[in-house]
């Protein structure tokens, strides 16, 4: 009975020693799970982490790119504009001088032709200029002040023309008025007022 006793306390005492073994493996094999996981998300997050800065090295060297890109096309851009800008006014400056030799040309045109016409040269100027810039009432005018004078002076130049009588001279030049009146020859007193004309025109 006894030798019974002792037995199954051996087998208790196997028993017991067994289930602390199994428990204590159980529990090893519990935590090394653990310790795995969380190195492999460390391992995880370490390569995200990896990842994301090579993501934005990346974008951050794009963006470097882009920003020098923008600035030379900014660059290019000022030196297209200064270069129209140049050509814009070197345009302008060809147009107004091209402008200022055809208005030179027809002044100097008109103001021949007007010479030609007998103005003198200051009337000539003046009507080229008023017929260039197109001042038709100013031209008009000094037409006409041209006619009046050209008129004034073929007026002048017939009465230039004309021969004069000439008096006080011959004979009976030196007979006042009453004296020819005093002639008893018709013909003579007629010879004598001839030559004194001056004393016998009506005032």
């Amino acid at each position: 009975m006894l030798e019974e006793v002792r037995n199954q306390d051996v087998d208790q005492n196997q028993e017991n020693a067994t289930n602390e073994l199994e428990n204590g493996n159980i529990g090893e094999q519990q935590n090394v799970p653990i310790t795995e996981e969380i190195m492999a998300k460390a391992a995880q997050a370490e390569a995200e982490a990896k990842k994301w800065k090579n993501e934005f090295d990346r974008l951050s060297s794009q963006v470097a790119s882009m920003k020098k890109t923008i600035q030379s096309l900014r660059e290019f851009q000022t030196a297209e504009q200064r270069k129209a800008s140049e050509d814009q006014e070197a345009k302008e400056a060809l147009e107004a001088e091209h402008a200022r030799l055809q208005d030179f040309e027809r002044r100097t045109l008109a103001k021949e032709r007007y010479l030609m016409q007998g103005m003198s040269v200051e009337m000539a100027s003046k009507a080229a200029d008023a017929e260039v810039s197109g001042n038709m009432d100013e031209l008009a005018n000094i037409q006409k002040q041209h006619t009046e004078s050209t008129l004034k002076s073929a007026r002048a130049e017939w009465q230039k023309s004309i021969p004069q009588p000439q008096f006080g001279t011959g004979e009976y030049s030196s007979m006042s008025k009453e004296e020819i009146k005093n002639i008893k020859d018709r013909s003579e007193r007629r010879k004598a007022i001839a030559q004194n004309m001056n004393l016998f025109q009506r005032g």
